[in-house]
Order: C-alpha cells, then sequence, then structure tokens
C-alpha cells in the first residue's frame, strides 16, 4: 500500500520520528496577507523563532537575538534589559548545581572546565 501525506522528519538529536502539534496562532490580517504576498512558509518561520528561543538565541522578554552567553548566564542585551540586566537563564555550579545569582553567588573559575559559585559549599574540595 502507497503511503499517503508528508515523509516523516527525523529528530537530529534522537535518530526518531518528531511528533508534532498543531499550534494555531492568531495575527492580524494584514500581516498574514504580508506573509502570504512574500510567499512565507508560517509553519517553518514559527518553527525557527521558537528553536531559536528553545536553543536560548532569543531573548523570550524582547524577542531580540542580541544575548550573551556569559559565565553567569545567559543575558539580554536587548531593549529589556535598558533599565536593569534581564537574564534569559543562570547557569549553574559545576559542583553543587546551585545556580549563579548577581550580587549573590558570582561565578569563579577553577581551571578550564571548571566554573563554581563563590557560595558554593564545595568550593574546598
Amino acid at each position: 500500500m502507497k503511503r499517503v501525506g508528508r515523509p516523516a522528519e527525523i529528530d537530529p538529536e534522537t535518530g526518531e520520528t518528531m511528533a508534532k502539534s498543531l499550534v494555531n496562532v492568531t495575527i492580524p490580517t494584514k500581516l498574514a496577507e504580508f506573509l502570504k504576498r512574500n510567499n512565507v512558509n508560517r509553519s517553518k518561520l514559527f518553527t525557527k523563532v521558537v528553536t531559536q528561543m528553545y536553543n536560548e538565541e532569543l531573548c523570550p522578554k524582547c524577542y531580540t537575538t542580541d544575548v550573551s552567553n556569559l559565565p553567569m548566564g545567559i543575558r539580554c542585551n536587548g531593549f529589556c534589559s535598558r533599565i536593569d540586566t534581564h537574564w534569559v537563564k543562570f547557569h549553574k555550579c559545576d559542583r553543587c548545581n546551585a545556580p549563579f545569582a548577581p550580587k549573590y553567588n558570582n561565578p569563579i573559575y577553577i581551571d578550564d572546565e571548571t566554573t563554581i559559585g563563590e557560595k558554593c559549599c564545595h568550593a574546598t574540595d
């Protein structure tokens, strides 16, 4: 029997068939018309943007791609950080897994592969 429909996509991380979900998004008509006029595939566009957010390449607060991966964590350099720094995610201590936090638990380098927090209970190990 011949298969009907699109071929299944394979997840590059696991090598398994990707499960998919339908997501309805409501946008203004003029934007929908713009996408149609410019032959933009809405599914690919949405998937690309969500993938960037998932990979921490896009700030979920102001949607900029101007983010920096620093020892403390991933910081937004865009509009939402104008007044106070917005951290997308804090990294964690390599020894005790406690999250780093500005003015409380700053990262300290031990060597090229190890970074611990200044408040780490395993700092002398």
